[in-house]
């Protein structure tokens, strides 16, 4: 990995992908979510329906992620899931791509209930998007209410990795909290350039404080571009690059 390495493509709102790349539903065949998703996918017009279909898929689930040992299974890692906040999220992309406003907005809003339930290292991705959509319906004060929630959990997050004995040795760039802060400013200066930039401000630790500003800088010149590795503080890491996938749609 060129960690590190960003490049940036010109910014179009009015394009259908996202400020930092589209995610889509994956669920597990013949899962509750999965069938329930066949029947709604294309943004349904009967929302209050949808969420109380909804309660018939669980909030959340452990998966195995890897398992060793003389029987499959008897010892495995596992990471946490969460169907109905995943499907929430696949039905608002639906409605946003399909320029349906009002269904968009129903759904982001049950959606981002769910959010606030999901662990704070978990709950990044699911606001990246929300904002993303946020921005692409031409909302950017909701956009920017989900970015300050964004900061809130990267907070969260700094508060975990400073007093986390693995990431002791490991460069603050690579901190999960790092990587949501960039997250949430790529997306933040698309909705407000002022209170981004006095939230980047208030960052607790001076050398990571700096470093974002100079990605704040980065996401105003268009859409950062970033392969990256991120190490959590509990256990595991991530790998990948935020990209916008222009040939999705």
């Amino acid at each position: 990995m060129d960690l590190g390495l960003e490049f940036t493509i010109p910014l179009d709102l009015r394009a259908g992908l996202g400020v930092t790349g589209s995610g889509s539903l994956y669920a597990s065949p013949g899962s509750p979510e999965s069938e329930l998703y066949k029947k709604v996918r294309g943004c349904p017009s009967d929302t209050v329906a949808l969420f109380t279909t909804l309660e018939s898929v669980p909030a959340s689930r452990k998966v195995a992620t890897t398992c060793s040992g003389p029987i499959n299974g008897q010892w495995c890692s596992y990471r946490d899931e969460y169907p109905q906040a995943n499907l929430l999220q696949a039905v608002a992309e639906d409605c946003t791509f399909m320029g349906n406003h009002s269904g968009a907005l129903a759904v982001l809003e049950e959606h981002l209930k769910l959010v606030s339930h999901v662990k704070p290292e978990d709950q990044t991705e699911y606001l990246a998007m929300a904002a993303d959509m946020f921005l692409r319906l031409e909302d950017k004060e909701n956009a920017m209410r989900v970015v300050k929630q964004g900061f809130v959990v990267a907070n969260t997050l700094l508060d975990q990795d400073m007093v986390a004995p693995r990431l002791k040795d490991v460069p603050k760039e690579v901190w999960s909290a790092a990587e949501t802060y960039r997250r949430m400013i790529t997306l933040g200066v698309n909705a407000s350039y002022t209170s981004t930039l006095a939230m980047v401000q208030q960052i607790a630790d001076p050398a990571l404080r700096e470093y974002e500003e100079v990605m704040m800088a980065r996401a105003l010149l268009g859409v950062p571009v970033r392969r990256y590795f991120t190490m959590f503080a509990n256990s595991g890491y991530s790998v990948g690059e935020v990209d916008v996938g222009y040939d999705r749609y």
